[in-house]
């Protein structure tokens, strides 16, 4: 800590010495003070700003404490001891009087010039499918300093207020999260009443929450978990010959939002001959994938149907 003091000149009071400590590790933190009072008929006002005292904290100071000893001694005859900080005030020539020593100490956050706390990362885990529920949220972070880290995080999605969890010392969040964009974030501190951050000191990712449904492959109408002509042949037979009765999903109908969704392949939002034809250009002639399917692997990957039941691959 390093410190200067600074007189003000009251009624012929003045600062008469400043002594500063010296050797390695504490340079400059003020020792002793002593003031020269000469008052004859206009002794100090009851209040009187002497001194001023600049503390400025070295890097890495996390708290300092300024105490100070007031006394008062005769003009003459009295030795001062070597106490610290001790204030000299002196009455008068002719009396004087004598005050109890007493010491006031005030301990002062002290807040570094930059952060040095770092958010490594961010991971978030969340049920299979990413369909509503608990989703788990786990930062990584190192602190320059070697303080205790402490974590805030939120949850947010579209002009929603954010969820907060924290701050905490614990790495780890979780959030029950419904249908939506949602991005999660974390920022960490080891002192969040300080204003210092660091520029790293926050992550984020989005994480989209998507309705319940079961994983179908796109085009599969007999719903054997294939796709293949026998899709075709079911689709055809299930508009002209009520063979079979019902479609895969939902309530079986061909006016089924998620039927529409697995079979449609025009698409026109509609069931009809069209999607059969559709799905043997492409199975025999090259034609166009179906619009839900995962390029490079129409007839292999599933993709999440709501209202399908999970039926992926034979």
């Amino acid at each position: 800590m390093s410190a200067t003091a600074t007189g003000t000149a009251m009624t012929e009071a003045f600062l008469k010495q400043v002594a500063t400590t010296k050797g390695d590790g504490n340079e400059g933190a003020v020792v002793a003070a002593a003031f020269l009072g000469m008052s004859g008929a206009n002794p100090l006002p009851a209040t009187a700003t002497l001194a001023r005292l600049v503390v400025e904290p070295l890097p890495g100071t996390q708290n300092i404490t300024l105490s100070y000893v007031e006394t008062l001694r005769a003009a003459t005859g009295d030795s001062v001891p070597p106490v610290r900080n001790v204030i000299v005030r002196v009455i008068g020539t002719e009396t004087s009087e004598t005050l109890v020593p007493s010491t006031t100490s005030r301990s002062c956050k002290v807040c570094p010039a930059a952060g040095d706390t770092h958010c490594l990362g961010i991971d978030v885990a969340g049920p299979e499918g990413d369909v509503p529920g608990t989703y788990l949220a786990t930062a990584s972070a190192s602190d320059d300093s070697g303080d205790p880290i402490i974590y805030t995080f939120s949850a947010k999605r579209g002009d929603e207020a954010p969820i907060l969890v924290g701050p905490q010392a614990n790495a780890s969040a979780s959030f029950d999260l419904g249908i939506g964009t949602w991005t999660i974030s974390v920022d960490v501190d080891d002192d969040p009443t300080c204003p210092d951050v660091a520029a790293d000191a926050q992550r984020s990712t989005v994480v989209e929450v998507v309705p319940p449904g079961g994983l179908r492959l796109p085009g599969d109408a007999n719903g054997d978990g294939g796709l293949d002509i026998s899709d075709a042949v079911a689709a055809l037979g299930f508009l002209f010959l009520g063979n079979p009765e019902k479609l895969p999903c939902g309530d079986g109908s061909a006016t089924d939002t998620a039927n529409i969704q697995l079979i449609d392949w025009q698409p026109d939002a509609a069931i009809d001959i069209s999607d059969a034809v559709g799905m043997l250009t492409f199975l025999f002639l090259g034609g166009p994938p179906h619009p839900l399917a995962v390029p490079g692997e129409e007839t292999k990957s599933c993709v999440r149907i709501f209202g399908c039941q999970d039926h992926c691959g034979q």
